[in-house]
């Protein structure tokens, strides 16, 4: 024998492989296309949607650093910024807040920021400079505007604010500006560090413990990787014992969100890349498979003629290389496109939280990532033929493509249609597993994207978030910049005047000290011994709580309650009332949530107080608790949550503020849409400061998009699978019929009619359908529950409700599919059959 080593040659017998095969490589092609734009469209709305939410989650929080220590003493920020693993740094120091009437809603801080620090706040100016000069201050062009300043450098901007409990009023030459955000918490005004430093005082951690915040220093910390953020911050902690005084040390949200316990779900990711290359694997292979299997005799003669394995395996990879050639590009650019169209619809925010700004990602990983996977699934779908071409004999590969039967056939009955499709089916089995996991696969991800769909509570949790259909308040996002008595009598006066509304739930707040009796001093004694027993409370916490102790004084909350937001409460034990509870003698008090026991109990008598001599004595009615959309919206300033429900007649009969903090409000069923464009209206219009509302249609809309992501990512992955199986299975189908058309000729020449092989054919194709529907709504059913409750499952209002509705909705689809494509295949086969003859003649 000779060997072939010539490399032209090798190339040249590749090159008329390929167009021997041109049907075939066409749909190979399309397979490696689709298989290409699955990836790319996956990794592209990935990292959008990672990078469109992490700068969300920067612009509200104002932070892009990896780390973020606030309210530390000067001497902490000095043995911190050593630490020997950070990147780099920068820092601000606090001097006070804006007190110009203009600035109050705006929540305008005045601090001192070096350029790495002001960048981590997203308030680095893009006009000008940070300032140097004593005189010089930079802002945002919001601030400019609420002053009426122009957006000039040097323009005179005159400030108003607290230094040391004294009212400082000072002009500044304005030095820089950037363009405001109004997603931020705040607006920041940076002086020179000169400036700042002169006039506050060094904070120490007693007189940060007081509130009394001037001069303490905020760091932001960046690393050389942002994987490894929480061992970094017990480093820190641990070192330094961060925690054991005032200061605050978080991981920011845009890296909170990303790298925590609930952050970016990479097993949901996993899955899909899986589920992508399963079906490019299933189709790529088996065109592959088939053209070797057609070709075996034409390897075999080579074989014959000296070619060795490894040369006939190069043969078969080059062609799975030139076709990915071909496929992988197109399928880069389209899946890029598809991507970006399908971004925004996965861009649903958290639920509750504004949409974010879409930023479409152009990072070269995306399409060096998936032009990698499209190749390794086109190489891996590969080998198995190579492997076969390579140890394939001249003897074998005169055998019969297709194999019979092995053992003695045992008479059975009759010969029908159903047997004679088993039989086919059976002699072929490699091929009809790999057709019948390729159609399982889109029937049981249809299946996954119904379940979704119904097994979404809606109603559990907009129950969870809001008690009325519209609820309306004065608080943001941070208790600093909230207005706490936003709702007016004369707002509360015009929502009494519309027809469609039928109650209003209003709940006042008034913040104060509350004195410790007897009994209050040791009931919050035993808490506190419990939650130290349990590790519940330790460190500077612990301290903190065990000086309110000692001085008898814990910060409290007095909320005016009206029998609407009454009614809407849930009581540990026995509840009472609202004749019993507004008759003006009776309060009652909030639970402890993660420490068994309270501070008061019912039967006890206690003073409520609003302070400046505002008191008043009642005894303990009941426990229990406001609706969530109600009650007071954040953390306390103690561990121990002291809340005092009264009356809000009473409430307002003892001095309480005349504004109420917020009001639910409930509507005449069909009136929602016409009083929520009243509402949005008059809020604009009319109110002096900003409210927030909320209903329970925009709720609801915002849960549809977060299960709309779930539906629309299976949706699609369901329709291009599903156009990759029926490729499978016209592919497979077409290979079968021509392959066996001298044995289809036999049998019509023995007797059976076109009708009754039309039928066998029909039949071996419906039979792939149905055993695929049959393990898809089986053991797709056991496999479904587990990958979605490992995926979408871990949302709090998905409830699982196992259905085969769809599968079965799309049986009138696949039959007519089953029947179909070995019909056309055959009258295919046909008509090229007598065009032969016609020739031959």
């Amino acid at each position: 024998m000779i060997s072939v080593n010539s490399r032209p040659t090798l190339r040249l017998l590749t090159r008329r492989f390929l167009k021997l095969n041109r049907g075939r490589n066409l749909i190979a092609v399309l397979a490696i296309v689709m298989t290409a734009v699955m990836f790319t469209s996956a990794f592209t709305g990935v990292l959008s949607v990672l990078r469109s939410t992490m700068n969300q989650d920067m612009r509200t929080s104002m932070d892009s650093s990896h780390l973020a220590i606030q309210d530390l003493t000067k001497e902490q920020f000095e043995q911190i910024r050593d630490y020997e693993k950070i990147d780099r740094m920068g820092y601000t120091v606090f001097m006070s807040t804006a007190e110009n009437a203009k600035l109050r809603d705006s929540g305008t801080e005045i601090r001192y920021a070096d350029r790495n620090g002001a960048s981590s706040y997203q308030c680095l100016p893009t006009v000008g400079n940070l300032p140097k000069k004593e005189n010089e201050a930079a802002m945002s062009t919001i601030t400019l505007d609420l002053l009426g300043v122009p957006h000039q450098l040097g323009s005179p901007v005159t400030l108003e604010f607290m230094l040391s409990g004294k009212k400082v009023t000072q002009t500044f030459s304005l030095s820089g500006y950037w363009e405001g955000d109004t997603l931020a918490q705040a607006q920041m005004i940076w002086v020179s560090e000169r400036y700042c430093l002169k006039h506050v005082k060094t904070a120490t951690e007693k007189a940060i413990a007081l509130g009394d915040y001037e001069g303490d220093y905020n760091l932001s910390l960046w690393f050389r990787t942002p994987l490894f953020l929480e061992h970094y911050k017990e480093e820190i902690d641990q070192r330094y014992g961060v925690s054991d005084t005032q200061a605050r040390m978080d991981i920011p949200p845009a890296y909170d969100k990303l790298f925590g316990e609930d952050g970016f779900p990479v097993g949901t990711v996993l899955l899909i890349l899986a589920v992508i290359f399963l079906a490019g694997y299933l189709i790529i292979y088996n065109v592959f498979y088939i053209s070797v299997k057609n070709d075996i005799q034409s390897y075999g003669l080579l074989k014959n003629a000296g070619t060795t394995g490894r040369q006939l395996r190069w043969i078969v990879r080059r062609q799975a290389l030139v076709l990915a050639a071909v496929g992988i590009p197109i399928g880069l650019l389209t899946g890029w496109f598809v991507g970006r169209g399908m971004t925004p619809y996965l861009l649903t925010s958290e639920l509750g939280g504004e949409k974010p700004q879409i930023l479409i990602s152009t990072n070269p990983w995306i399409f060096l990532g998936a032009a990698l996977f499209s190749l390794g699934t086109v190489y891996t779908a590969s080998l198995r033929p190579c492997k076969m071409v390579a140890k394939i004999s001249p003897v074998e590969a005169v055998k019969l493509e297709e194999p019979s039967v092995k053992g003695k056939r045992k008479k059975t009955g009759k010969v029908t249609p159903v047997r004679m499709a088993l039989g086919n089916m059976r002699r072929m089995w490699r091929k009809s597993v790999l057709v019948i996991l390729s159609l399982t696969l889109p029937i049981f991800l249809l299946n996954c994207a119904y379940v979704v769909r119904e097994s979404f509570d809606f109603d559990l949790y907009i129950d969870s978030f809001i008690s009325s259909d519209f609820c309306v308040t004065g608080c943001s996002m941070n208790a600093k910049y909230s207005d706490f008595h936003a709702i007016t009598p004369q707002f509360l006066e015009e929502l009494e005047k519309r027809e469609e509304v039928e109650s209003v739930a209003c709940v006042y707040e008034t913040e104060t000290m509350h004195d410790l009796d007897d009994n209050g001093y040791e009931n919050l004694g035993r808490l506190m011994r419990k939650a130290k027993e349990e590790n519940i409370i330790d460190g500077y916490q612990m301290e903190r709580e065990q000086k309110f102790l000692e001085s008898r004084q814990v910060i409290s909350h007095v909320l005016g309650v009206s029998q609407g937001a009454f009614e809407k409460m849930e009581f540990l034990g026995e509840g009472c009332t609202w004749e019993e509870f507004q008759s003006g003698n009776y309060v009652i008090v909030n639970r402890q949530r993660d420490i068994p026991g309270n501070y008061y109990h019912p039967g006890d008598t206690v003073t409520v107080e609003l302070g400046e001599g505002r008191e008043g004595t009642y005894t303990v009615l009941a426990v229990g608790e406001l609706a969530y959309d109600l009650d007071y919206p954040f953390a306390a300033g103690t561990y121990f949550d002291y809340s005092f429900y009264l009356p809000a007649q009473e409430y307002l009969k003892l001095g309480g503020n005349s504004g109420a903090m917020t009001a639910g409000i409930d509507v005449r069923d069909g009136t929602q849409r016409a009083f929520d464009r009243w509402l949005k209206a008059y809020t604009e219009e009319n109110s002096s400061t900003e409210l927030y509302v909320q209903s329970r249609m925009s709720i609801e809309k915002e849960c549809e998009q977060f299960a709309g992501k779930y539906i629309m990512v299976l949706g699609l992955l369901c329709g291009v699978i599903f156009v990759i199986g029926v490729l499978n299975f016209f592919n497979t189908s077409a290979v079968s019929i021509l392959t066996r058309k001298k044995e289809l000729s036999l049998l019509e020449a023995v007797g059976m009619t076109k009708k009754q092989i039309r039928r066998m054919l029909m039949t071996e194709g419906s039979l792939y359908f149905l055993v695929s529907l049959l393990i898809a709504d089986t053991v797709g059913l056991v496999l479904m529950k587990s990958v979605l409750m490992r995926t979408v499952g871990q949302t709090f209002f998905f409830v699982y409700t196992p259905s085969v509705t769809a599968s079965l909705a799309a049986m009138p689809l696949l039959l007519l599919i089953a029947f179909g494509v070995p019909l056309y295949n055959y009258r295919k086969m046909c008509r090229e059959t007598i065009v032969e003859r016609i020739r031959e003649e």
